[in-house]
Formats: structure tokens, C-alpha cells, sequence
């Protein structure tokens, strides 16, 4: 996929020649001009991501040349070329708009970290405003838990999300599991007729389609779907759809779909949108209908109180894991907000003293690396709660298992007490799978394997094929995992640990489970003689072989 697109503006013809070239061979795409006249008439044929502009030009100055791009186009960004490089440069250029600046003369590496510094900085505006638009969904999702009449629940989760996602069709189908039919209980925008008569088998039409997989499903011009869902699609005269699975635990319990009929077709910011909200809804559907069906059983047999008791139990413990989860949406939208910011600012500040102060003594040098350190701990502790409230749906490619445990061994730092010890299998089939999402699972493996033994000790990594799947073994003779501890690993903000809060393995697996697999654990739970928990801990990711379940989904 092509990346950012980039205007460079320099009336020296050889500085502007050697730009282009630098960033062209980072993969960005690249359109050059000589002057601000001619980049303004640039900027309004196409639009840019970022300008890049001398400072210095006859005719027009680059900040002359910005802002008269900025007045059509405000959310270019905008990085300064000049020849006077020094603190009050780097302040002047961001009280005039710049989002960076480089100075003359420049290396490639010099160039290119002022634009990479500059586009992570808008993503990450853009991030924390689309986090800060996700927090009334979260709210809203409390005001369904507190509701316990069915009928009215529907109908809120239906104008909810069609003010959310501005859809001009919803519908929201239960599932009888009695007959595998799926019929409307209730929508929005839609003729009573067509409610009424409203019926999809699962497996059949879009709606069964995805109760089947229990997969979401967007729908636009470029969607690589099955050609019957294309006409069904048609027959309705719909431009863009969204439809997407409610479950509780693995188990569909019905469909939301939502519909546009013309404007601004529906993107990837609008599936997780609404997939937050059908998780959060399919949850406070289960706990109404249990309602519902307690009061039922208050005229029953006295035997059955004690069973019903339970299932209401287990309904009320979902919606304190509801709650949390909808916390933990709130809490990494807040510290998206809050850190990410002046993180970024820390980082980039280190980077500038570690550039002016090359000669400092060692221990000035131990302080600037362990400022940088605890930086990266802190984007860690960010990126898992992020991660855990939005797990992208995986980028799939053909990879090989045992690159991606060897990629994870090279990133992830091992004390020279911990011995590593590898047996990869010859031959493996390869996988289709998102190589990053699967590698930082990895990487966690390691790295908790590594904390379990902080007095040194062995980690076996293996690799083999077994029942249709590739597993890779984590196995380390630390200290073990208590028994009623085990059951509780995945849940999100569990931890044992003095540092870190507990959302590693929560994300790893979400990451392993969007990938069609799982992830196993067994641990010693006997006490030993000396006293401690056991000896050993093994994890297990088993993943599908070859792409039967990529295509699966694609069918």
C-alpha cells in the first residue's frame, strides 16, 4: 500500500531533485515545485499529506507558501527547510504552524526523521480524537446495562447506533436457535412490511452470512464478497453496509445491521464503532432476557430457583466485565490523551540532547537512555490498552512460523541467565497471518517467560504441527503459576507483577483468537518442599494451518 503523499517545495533545483529522491525511496509518494505559486495550484489539483517547503524563496516565503495552502486544505502538515538551524529555529517554526523543520545541510537520515516525527504526530492527534469520539459510546453502553425490558433495550441499541454511525437503515435480528432463523425485532428507517416479512436462515443472505462466522462484515464497492451477497446487496439499493455478530462468549445471539443509502460510504473507524457497541449490547440483551425469564420462574417449583440463581449469577458476573471492559475504553482513551502528547514530546527532546550532547560523560548518557527507556515502558503500557479495546482485524500474508518465533527472539531482550533453547520444526506449511499481530504475541511469551525466572534459568521455544494446527511451545522452569490463578491470566488488568497492569496476555489473546486459534496454559500447582508454587510454566499458541480459515471468511 502506497504511503503518505508529500509536497516539496525549493526553488534550488538540486536540493529538490535530492528530496524527492530521499523520500521516494522511503515509499512516499512524491510531487515537487519550484516556488509557492506553483505549489499552491499543486495543492489544489490534488490534496498532500505534508509540505515540505524552504524557508527562504523569492516571490513567496514557505510560510507564506503554508498558510495559503492551509486556508483550503487546514489539516496539512507542514515541515520547514532551513539553513539557520538552532533552538530559537525549531520554537520560531512551531509558533508559525510547522509541525517540524530540518536544516541545511541535511542528511537522508535527517530529512527523513523530520517527516516520520511529523506524520507520527498527526496520527496521533488523529488517534486521540478518534479515541475522545469513543467515550460517549461507552457511556451509553451503562444506560443499556441498567435497562432490563427487552423491548426497550432494542430499541435504544437501534437509535444509538444509527445516530452514531449516521446510518439511514437499522435493524437489530435475534436469532431462535430453535429454528436458526433470524428475524427483526427491531429497526429504524425501515417500512413495517419489510420488518414484518424480514426472515434469513443462518448461512443464507448477508445477515446469516455473518451469524454463521460470527464475523463482522462491511459491505462497499471494493468489498471481496460472495456474488449472491452482491446482489442482495443491489436488490436493496443500498451504497454501503455494515453488519456485524452479537455475541456473549462464542455464541450468536443475533445481528445488527446498518445501512446507508448514498453520501459518505461507511469506513473502518465505523466497524469498530459499532462492533464495540453490538459487544456491549449483546451483553445487556442476555442480561434483560435472564430477567425476563427470572420472573417466569418466580411462580415455579422451589427446585429450580437454585439452578436459574446461578445462570443469574454468571449474567451479573458478565456485566461487571462489561463495566470493566467499557473502563478499560475509557481509561486508554484518557491516557491516549493525556501522555501520548507530552511523551512524544520527551522523546523528541531526548533526541535532540542526545544530538547536541554527543561528547557528555557516561553518566549523563545512563540518564538520557534510562529517560528513554522508561518512555518506551510507558507507549507500552498505552499501546496494550489501546490494543485490548480495538484489535484490528488481521493484515494476512503468507509467512513461516518459525521466522516469526526467530523476528520475536531478536526484538525481545534475554538476561545472559536465561538460556534459550530452540526446536523448530523442518518442513512446516506456512501460515496466513498478520506477521506483526503474531510476533508481538511472541515477544510477550518471551518476555514473561524471561520475568518468571529473574534468577536465571532455561526457555524452550518449539515449533510442530498437530490436529490441523502449528503450535509454538513457551516452556520455563521459573517459578509457576498459582492454581487458582490460572483461570484468571487472559482477564484484562490481571496481574501479579510489581510492574506493568495486566493487559499482555488479555491482547495476545484477542490477537491469537482474531486469527482463528488459541492460546493454552499448564502450570505445576503442588507446592514444593522449599515452598514455592511449582516449577515451570508452558504456553501453547496453536494456529490453523495454511489460509482454510481466511478463505473461509472470504467465501
Amino acid at each position: 500500500m502506497a504511503r503518505e503523499k508529500i509536497l516539496v517545495v525549493e526553488d534550488d533545483p538540486d536540493v529538490l531533485d535530492l528530496c524527492q529522491r530521499i523520500l521516494a525511496s522511503e515509499g512516499y509518494q512524491v510531487k515537487g515545485a519550484r516556488d509557492g505559486y506553483e505549489a499552491i495550484e499543486r495543492a489544489k489539483d490534488e490534496p498532500f499529506d505534508l509540505l515540505l517547503v524552504d524557508m527562504k524563496m523569492p516571490r513567496m516565503n514557505g510560510m507564506e507558501t503554508y498558510q495559503a495552502i492551509k486556508e483550503f486544505d487546514p489539516d496539512i502538515i507542514g515541515v520547514i527547510i532551513t539553513a539557520y538551524g538552532s533552538m530559537e529555529t525549531a520554537i520560531e517554526a512551531i509558533k508559525l504552524g510547522f509541525d517540524g523543520f530540518v536544516t541545511k545541510p541535511f542528511t537522508p537520515e535527517e530529512l527523513n526523521t523530520a517527516v516520520v516525527k511529523a506524520l507520527q504526530r498527526d496520527r496521533l492527534e488523529r488517534e486521540n480524537a478518534r479515541l475522545r469520539a469513543l467515550i460517549p459510546l461507552f457511556e451509553m453502553s451503562k444506560s443499556f446495562m441498567a435497562t432490563t425490558d427487552l423491548d426497550e433495550l432494542l430499541n435504544q441499541i437501534v437509535h444509538v447506533a444509527k445516530r452514531e454511525t449516521e446510518a439511514d437503515r437499522v435493524s437489530l435480528m435475534l436469532l431462535n436457535e430453535g429454528s436458526g432463523e433470524l428475524t427483526i425485532e427491531a429497526s429504524a428507517g425501515l417500512h413495517r412490511g419489510v420488518v414484518a416479512e424480514a426472515r434469513e436462515r443462518v448461512g443464507e443472505g448477508i445477515a446469516g452470512w455473518v451469524a454463521k462466522r460470527g464475523k463482522p462484515l462491511l459491505l462497499n464497492e471494493e468489498t471481496p464478497i460472495d456474488p449472491r451477497i452482491r446482489e442482495a446487496m443491489k436488490s436493496g439499493e443500498i451504497s454501503s453496509a455494515l453488519c456485524v455478530p452479537l455475541k456473549v462468549k462464542d455464541r450468536v445471539i443475533g445481528v445488527l445491521n446498518l445501512a446507508k443509502l448514498g453520501g459518505t460510504p461507511f469506513a473502518e473507524g465505523d466497524l469498530e464503532m459499532a462492533s464495540i457497541l453490538s459487544g456491549q449490547a449483546a451483553i445487556a440483551i442476555e442480561n434483560a432476557r435472564l430477567f425476563e425469564q427470572l420472573e417466569r420462574w418466580g411462580s415455579e417449583l422451589e427446585a429450580r430457583v437454585e439452578e436459574r440463581t446461578r445462570e443469574l449469577k454468571e449474567a451479573q458476573g458478565r456485566l461487571v466485565r462489561a463495566e470493566r471492559l467499557a473502563a478499560i475504553g475509557q481509561l486508554g482513551a484518557g491516557v491516549g490523551h493525556e501522555l501520548r502528547n507530552p511523551l512524544g514530546v520527551i522523546k523528541n527532546s531526548i533526541y535532540y540532547l542526545n544530538m547536541k550532547l554527543k561528547d557528555a560523560d557516561e553518566k549523563v548518557r545512563k540518564h538520557l537512555d534510562i529517560i528513554d527507556k522508561e518512555i518506551a515502558r510507558s507507549n507500552k503500557i498505552i499501546n496494550d490498552l489501546l490494543s485490548f479495546a480495538r484489535v484490528k482485524a488481521p493484515d494476512l500474508r503468507e509467512v513461516q512460523i518459525n521466522a516469526l518465533v526467530e523476528g520475536a527472539l531478536s526484538r525481545t531482550p534475554v538476561p545472559e541467565k536465561v538460556a534459550v533453547v530452540t526446536e523448530l520444526g523442518e518442513g512446516l506449511p506456512p501460515l496466513m497471518a498478520d506477521p506483526d499481530q503474531v510476533e508481538q504475541v511472541f515477544i510477550n511469551m518471551i518476555s514473561n517467560a524471561v520475568q518468571a525466572m529473574p534468577d536465571g534459568g532455561r526457555l524452550e521455544i518449539a515449533t510442530r504441527t498437530e490436529d490441523g494446527f502449528i503450535v509454538t511451545e513457551f516452556k520455563d522452569n521459573g517459578c509457576g503459576i498459582p492454581e487458582e490463578n490460572l483461570g484468571k491470566l487472559f482477564e484484562p488488568l490481571f496481574t501479579t507483577k510489581a510492574k506493568g497492569i495486566g493487559m499482555g496476555l488479555a491482547v495476545s489473546k484477542k490477537l491469537i483468537e482474531a486469527h482463528g486459534g488459541s492460546i493454552e496454559v499448564e502450570s505445576p500447582s503442588a507446592p514444593l518442599r522449599t515452598g514455592e508454587v511449582g516449577v515451570g510454566t508452558t504456553f501453547r499458541v496453536r494456529l490453523p494451518r495454511g489460509g482454510e480459515w481466511a478463505t473461509e471468511l472470504a467465501s
